[in-house]
């Protein structure tokens, strides 16, 4: 639900519909499934019996930096940092997990994805495969399993994951911005306020930047110093500069350890009758949404029958503001209509990025909309994308205020959603020095090593089908809940069991939707009778009951020392830490959570494909597992989800 727009966002004076189209509903649900979550959790690392970890969870940090009477900022000027805060932290960790960990595990009850991007276009490609898998073979000649000290030496293995990247991006739409002030670009002359699209797949399909851009060419980047951590314009998966990602590290990481696994351990075949021109690589819906038009049709028609007179004052309005846009020269764009602007040029149908695709081939690359009452600029070349994030990088780093979001982030107050400022910054500097630093991300490498070993054993040992959408499920799960609270939630022996799964995939579904409200802010109380305001408080409660669970259990004083800090372990010593300039309450360190680990989740399952029906493929184990053939089934849902709030 971050990842989507509202009516509402673009016509604020409309905000009231989101009370009678689901909207606010839907948004309270969540709100309430994440609270209860992290209430949980807090409580549990509160428990005086806890044992202490080995290493800081994201709560034992959050907890931490609770607890230092050095930290400067405050929610008030006796407040420090509370548990409401501690749970926004967390969210924006979560989803950061999430987001990053969809690049490799298929979704187990969303259309989102299924198999291996990388591995299905390897497998498209077999010299590409061959070439792939003799190198790990032969560089691992002898050993069991690929472990994560061996990665730097596979030299190809990183230019697959470049041309995976570029091919397949996480977001196709990075997540907006939003203009600090006026500026010029290109002549043009851009408003303060002005929301930001910048259409990372035209980027990556640009003939100007890649000879044969629809082609998967590993090689490409064999003599090339590009690499995909926003350094260079023509390669944006995660975002570049202030607002890029910061968890880039810990998610690829674990998508090249698993992916050098699978490549060693097993040979690919496609089933017998299947043809390499019978994978299907269409997109679909999931995080990207086509734009709402039924529900936009049927909550224009109710504005237009009870507000006709209120609809005639702010044409009137519109018309002075039409006078006063055409003395400004604007990027070209389609003619806009009173009152709505451009809404009805998205409600064509299709994905986001298909509908603003096919305006920017006509309007150029750099392309203004009018999108109800939020003026928004559309960015689609490397060349516009340097002046966004490099020559004008503080003017454009700023988020739009949009109606899920801020229902879900706890007012906006984790780092993906929060306005830029002082507190922004500060938070930023607790995510990237504390919870996803490098030194972090190498203390959870025992993490990665055993749970991908898990996953080979467990595969190895099957003797017959095996569901590989469901073991990478797995794998990302596990690999998030130990690393961000410290422990498994889904092994079926605890309370949270696959509900962490559940939550943290609802949140991302909603955040993926679309609020009328954000365009037409003035028709928001709609969402309260449309059903959304429900869901959002049911998924919000799910989250923050777990999250207060998981606190209470860090806080634990009988828990055990952890070998290594989790994420809540590392929040939490920060909460208390103070040195810290930051008070963090538990609702921030619950925002930080939910983003990191849908962050993690997601960006490990986007290198899934999925296809339009089941599709089999066929391993063949070696001989240094002697358990002879068995079938890997991938059970497929519709169509891919593309677009997904992975930067910051």
């Amino acid at each position: 639900m971050l990842g989507g727009y509202g009516v509402s966002d673009f016509r604020p004076w409309i905000s009231w519909l989101n009370k009678f189209n689901g909207l606010d509903q839907k948004i309270e649900k969540c709100f309430k499934g994440l609270d209860n979550l992290y209430d949980r959790v807090i409580e549990e690392h509160l428990d005086l019996k806890r044992p202490k970890p080995e290493h800081e969870d994201l709560f034992d940090v959050l907890l931490r930096v609770q607890n230092d009477p050095s930290q400067t900022i405050v929610l008030t000027s006796d407040q420090a940092l509370t548990s409401d805060q501690i749970k926004r932290v967390l969210t924006v960790c979560c989803i950061f997990f999430l987001l990053a960990f969809e690049d490799m595990v298929p979704g187990a009850d969303t259309s989102t994805a299924t198999l291996v991007w990388t591995m299905v276009e390897l497998i498209r490609n077999p010299r590409a495969l061959s070439k792939a898998q003799d190198e790990v073979r032969e560089v691992l000649k002898g050993k069991q399993v690929v472990e994560e000290s061996d990665l730097p030496k596979l030299m190809h293995l990183e230019l697959v994951m470049k041309e995976s990247f570029r091919l397949h991006p996480p977001v196709p739409l990075l997540v907006p911005r939003e203009t600090l002030q006026s500026c010029m670009i290109e002549g043009f002359e851009i408003s303060a306020n002005t929301m930001v699209f910048v259409h990372a797949k035209m980027i990556r399909n640009d003939p100007k930047c890649w000879e044969n851009p629809k082609e998967f060419l590993p090689e490409r980047f064999m003599d090339s110093s590009i690499d995909y951590k926003g350094n260079h314009f023509e390669l944006l998966p995660f975002g570049a500069r202030m607002r890029g990602c910061p968890g880039i590290n810990f998610g690829v990481k674990l998508i090249e350890l698993a992916l050098a696994n699978l490549l060693y351990c097993f040979d690919w075949e496609l089933p017998h009758g299947v043809r390499i021109e019978d994978l299907d690589m269409g997109e679909a819906t999931g995080l990207v949404v086509p734009w709402p038009k039924l529900a936009m049709d049927s909550q224009l028609l109710l504005l237009f029958v009870f507000l006709i007179p209120i609809i005639f004052l702010l044409l009137i309005k519109h018309r002075k503001k039409s006078t006063a846009s055409q003395a400004r020269r604007l990027p070209p764009g389609p003619r806009r209509l009173p009152l709505i602007g451009n809404l009805h040029k998205l409600s064509d149908g299709g994905l986001p990025h298909h509908v603003l695709e096919r305006l920017a081939a006509k309007y150029g690359d750099l392309m203004f909309l009018q999108l109800g009452s939020v003026s928004t600029l559309v960015v689609s070349s490397s060349h516009m994308a340097r002046e966004i994030f490099k020559t004008h990088d503080l003017i454009f780093s700023g988020r739009p205020a949009l109606y899920i979001p801020k229902k879900l982030s706890y007012d906006c107050v984790n780092l993906t959603f929060a306005p830029y400022g002082d507190y922004w910054r500060e938070v930023r500097k607790i995510v990237i020095f504390e919870l996803l630093s490098a030194k972090r991300v190498q203390m959870f490498q025992s993490v990665r090593d055993e749970e991908v070993g898990l996953m080979l054993e467990s595969i190895a040992h099957s003797k017959g089908p095996v569901n590989i959408s469901e073991l990478t499920l797995f794998l990302a799960n596990n690999v998030v809940s130990r690393s961000a609270f410290g422990k498994k939630y889904d092994d079926g022996g605890e309370v949270g069991k696959s509900r962490i799964h559940e939550l943290l995939e609802e949140t991302r579904t909603l955040l993926g939707g679309y609020c009328v409200s954000d365009f037409l802010p003035w028709i928001s109380w709609l969402n309260k009778f449309n059903g959304l305001d429900q869901k959002l408080e049911k998924c919000f409660k799910g989250l923050d009951n777990l999250y207060d669970r998981v606190i209470e259990e860090h806080l634990d004083p009988k828990r055990p020392k952890p070998e290594h800090e989790d994420l809540v372990d590392v929040l939490l010593r920060v909460q208390n830490d103070p040195s810290q300039t930051i008070a963090l309450t538990n609702d921030q360190i619950k925002g930080v959570l939910t983003v990191c680990c849908i962050f993690f989740l997601l960006a490990f399952e986007h290198m899934l494909l999925n296809c339009y029906y089941d599709f089999f493929f066929f391993f063949r184990l070696l001989q240094r597992y002697c358990v002879g053939l068995i079938y890997i089934v991938s059970s497929f849902p519709n169509k891919l989800s593309f677009w997904s709030p992975i930067v910051v």
